[in-house]
């Protein structure tokens, strides 16, 4: 009688099948081999390795972690775990095992490659950053690696840069898919470039008429300029070809296309079901409940936009990317103590020698929909200056003087920054150019941007800041219905837009007591008053007025958050829209009852 395989002739058999493509029988014996030794690590790893291959992900990731637990110490475990789960679309649970091998895979391209998918997954953007850069500097690099920093770019907020990236990326392909001229569009429409979004998304349409996705930016674009009657016909279009179509619905809603409630009961259908990915839900609920506030339905409005939060709570939740108000409130403490008066003084004297200080910057700061997208508009409709939308190209170098901040002390960090300061300075000027050329003026309308004011003015000692205030009880139920980015993800709840907004308040109250140009702008006294507030805007920010500029403003060019909302047939009926949910917005009433009185007009 012929004695059973051991354990070792067990691996090795099922190795060699493995290798010639035989994964099922592969995977059998690597089952005997266990029945031999239930617990050995590395058998574990090749059959959880087998059955990824196999289609099995539960099995298969289950003995991977097991291989992992037993023998935590071993690269190989670590890294067969991290490609089953980014296989298995997990790929930010990847991250702490590709942290475990790092040492022993850093050289090789793939593993870069995936470090980089995982962080982006899993929120760590200065991760990925700093990974993507990396590939894209190597002899290697190929147009994946590019379009791996476009969104690296993206993440940090860097529009521009993520542009650029991908520009580079369809540089290296021989021809531009459909997938990249929407994304050039895309990028261009956030860029506050409309004509050069609409360049890209003509080429698409003309080559591929029917392509969904380059429909609807065509309808955004549309939207963007203020083109109603024109995105209404791409809206339908889409509609008629896809009637479940989630972005085309969110966009005929905003249309009031849904006027007679069929729509608008489709969408709450679709929305219902929970088969649906969370994100495409909760898309739906923030557009039903926008539709219900504009038709005056303002219980439905309040309980849709209640359930979009859940589901963007929980999307954050399940990501690992809850906002946490403690730590922002410690970081923004730490930007305090970092960006006194004197240090703006001492970077400016840094700055003295640079012979370039154009074109001049106005930064717009504000928390979310506080009406920056109007305030841009207007500035940008001034002959001398140019919009650049939300570039927030340098957020990310702010942010890391604040981790050196937390890490060594605010001497380190002031240390830090001096030392790149001119470089950084000139580089973004001269980007600008780029963006604006002629423009002695550039508008960024970037709100993240009123974290990094201090960072703003040691850079740019010419800078000025408009602080747009409105009705911040108005501002937080504006917040609550939209579908922001993660980085407002306090917006779920009353409770926490109230905390996020004071600490907003506190913090601009000290960039006004800094060595900085900074001008206050009402949306409240705009709306009721508008030429006398924007010509005051306008001077207040040296720039030329012309009586053209109102007029400019009754159309609507924008980017951002806010395209729709900031046509002057709109902006009124946004001033004092709490008090149809006063009832639900205890917190809010609670804490700017007294203080949300706008401040006075530009000075």
């Amino acid at each position: 009688m012929t004695d059973k395989p051991t354990f070792d002739e067990y691996l090795d058999l099922g190795l060699a099948l493995h290798s010639r493509g035989r994964i099922k029988d592969g995977a059998d014996h690597f089952t005997r081999a266990l029945e031999i030794h239930p617990d050995d690590p590395e058998a574990l790893c090749l059959l959880g390795a087998a059955q990824i291959s196999l289609g099995e992900q539960a099995d298969g990731l289950a003995r991977l972690r097991r291989a992992v637990a037993i023998e935590p110490g071993e690269p190989r475990f670590q890294i067969q775990l991290a490609l089953a789960l980014d296989a298995s679309g997990m790929a930010a649970e990847a991250l702490p095992h590709i942290h475990a091998c790092a040492r022993y895979f850093s050289n090789n391209i793939d593993f870069v490659e995936l470090r980089v998918r995982s962080a982006l997954a899993a929120g760590a953007h200065d991760e990925a950053l700093e990974h993507a850069t990396a590939l894209t500097a190597g002899k290697s690099a190929n147009a994946h690696h590019f379009r791996l920093l476009s969104k690296a770019k993206f993440e940090q907020q860097d529009v521009l840069g993520a542009k650029l990236a991908y520009q580079s990326a369809m540089g290296l392909d021989t021809t531009a898919s459909r997938e990249d001229l929407v994304a050039m569009a895309r990028f261009e429409l956030m860029l506050n470039a409309p004509n050069e979004a609409r360049y890209w998304i003509d080429q698409c349409l003309e080559q591929n008429p029917n392509y969904i996705p380059a429909l609807e930016t065509k309808a955004r674009i549309a939207i963007n300029t203020g083109e109603g009657d024109v995105a209404r016909q791409f809206a339908q279009t889409i509609l008629s070809k896809d009637p479940g179509n989630i972005p085309a619905i969110s966009i005929a809603l905003e249309l009031d296309l849904g006027s007679d409630d069929t729509l608008a009961e489709s969408a709450k259908a679709l929305s219902l079901n929970t088969s649906a990915p969370p994100r495409e839900r909760k898309a739906l609920w923030f557009a039903l409940a926008q539709y219900y506030d504009k038709t005056q339905n303002y219980i439905d409005a309040f309980q849709a936009a209640s359930t979009a939060n859940r589901l963007s709570f929980e999307v954050a939740r399940d990501s690992g990317q809850l906002h946490d108000l403690d730590r922002s409130a410690r970081q923004r403490e730490l930007t305090r103590q970092i960006f006194s008066a004197a240090f703006i003084r001492q970077a400016h004297r840094a700055l003295e020698h640079l012979e370039s200080k154009q074109p001049r910057p106005i930064f717009v700061v504000a928390p979310p929909r506080s009406g920056t997208s109007l305030t841009e508009k207007l500035l940008a409709s001034a002959p001398d200056a140019a919009g650049i939308g939300e570039r927030g190209a340098t957020l990310k170098m702010y942010r890391d003087a604040v981790k050196v901040a937390d890490r060594a002390g605010v001497e380190a960090s002031r240390a830090h920054i001096l030392r790149s300061l001119a470089q950084i300075a000139v580089a973004e000027r001269g980007a600008w150019s780029k963006v604006a050329p002629g423009k002695a003026v550039v508008i960024d309308k970037t709100p993240s941007h009123l974290d990094a004011c201090g960072w703003l003015a040691a850079l740019f000692p010419d800078a000025i800041f408009v602080g747009v205030s409105r009705d911040l009880r108005d501002v937080g139920v504006s917040c609550f219905f939209q579908d922001l980015p993660e980085e407002y993800g306090y917006s779920t709840n009353f409770e926490r837009i109230a905390g996020a907004l004071k600490q907003d308040a506190l913090l601009a109250d000290h960039w006004r007591a800094l060595p900085l140009k900074w001008v206050d702008f009402s949306y409240d006294q705009f709306v009721q008053d508008p030429e006398l507030n924007a010509c005051a805007l306008i001077k207040a920010c040296q720039l030329t007025w012309s009586e053209e500029i109102l007029s400019k403003n009754q159309q609507s060019d924008l980017n951002g958050f806010s395209a729709l909302s900031a046509r002057g047939d709109v902006i009124k009926s946004r001033s004092g829209r709490w008090v149809h949910y006063q009832a639900y917005i205890g917190p809010l009433t609670d804490t700017f009852g007294i203080e949300s009185v706008a401040r006075s007009p530009a000075r």
